[in-house]
């Protein structure tokens, strides 16, 4: 007897991760949980607490997850939202990379590679986030939050990414980079894409990206978008 719940099937092909269930057919992604506590900070740093809870609550109306008191909607309500539409999970009817993830399907709670944690959450409900962020603080300001979050849970990871690759100096990154963020992207569903690393005059390293089937375009936009991306592998290579 089949376990009652959605699918949840990793594509490693089209760098993508989707739920599929009854009348859903979504795409998933994996965060760093750096990623989401740095994230929460950025925002009530930038714009203050009243300001952060206004933008959830936005959210949360834009996606349909309404409450009897609005002014009480928090991010605790938008992390239920994520496990009301992700949960549950029937792991037998699923395909999910097991040499890559340990997960139960209990939560949306995994770990890749050792003792890294994650969170899947749909695009839809980050694409609404942002958008709504945008529209308080401008595409610029929203940009910056993400940056700047993005690269902290780049660089909380890049030490163990470094000792998991072997990365002992720049010529390390130089000759595995495009190995790893092939290998990194499909995994956590962000896109399918290359990299290259290059040394400047100092002997720097340049982080040069190419990304197809981002999680971060949006299809009402015709403007490309990497921002969480480039900013999370740049952290890499800077810690």
């Amino acid at each position: 007897m089949a376990d009652k719940g959605n699918r949840i099937n990793w594509e490693f092909e089209s760098g993508q991760i989707k739920l599929i269930g009854d009348g859903k057919d979504e795409r998933l992604f994996a965060v760093p949980e750096m990623f989401i506590e740095s994230f929460r900070e950025e925002i009530v740093n930038t714009a203050g607490k009243a300001t952060f809870k206004m933008a959830i609550r936005k959210t949360l109306e834009i996606l349909g997850a309404t409450t009897d008191d609005a002014s009480q909607l928090d991010w605790e309500d938008f992390e239920n939202y994520n496990n009301n539409q992700i949960l549950p999970v029937a792991l037998n009817e699923s395909q999910i990379p097991s040499d890559h993830i340990a997960w139960d399907g209990s939560s949306r709670n995994l770990t890749l590679l050792p003792e890294y944690k994650f969170s899947i959450w749909t695009v839809k409900s980050f694409n609404t986030l942002k958008g709504v962020l945008e529209d308080i603080l401008t595409e610029k300001g929203a940009n910056a939050i993400l940056q700047s979050a993005g690269k902290k849970a780049g660089m909380s990871s890049g030490e163990q990414f470094a000792k998991f690759l072997g990365w002992k100096s720049v010529d390390d990154i130089l000759n595995t980079f495009d190995q790893h963020f092939r290998n990194m992207n499909p995994i956590m569903g962000w896109s399918q894409g290359r990299a290259a690393v290059e040394k400047d005059a100092n002997g720097e390293a340049i982080l040069l990206l190419k990304l197809w089937n981002s999680f971060e375009i949006q299809k009402e936009s015709s403007r490309p978008s990497c921002v969480l991306i480039s900013s999370f592998f740049t952290g890499n290579l800077n810690k």
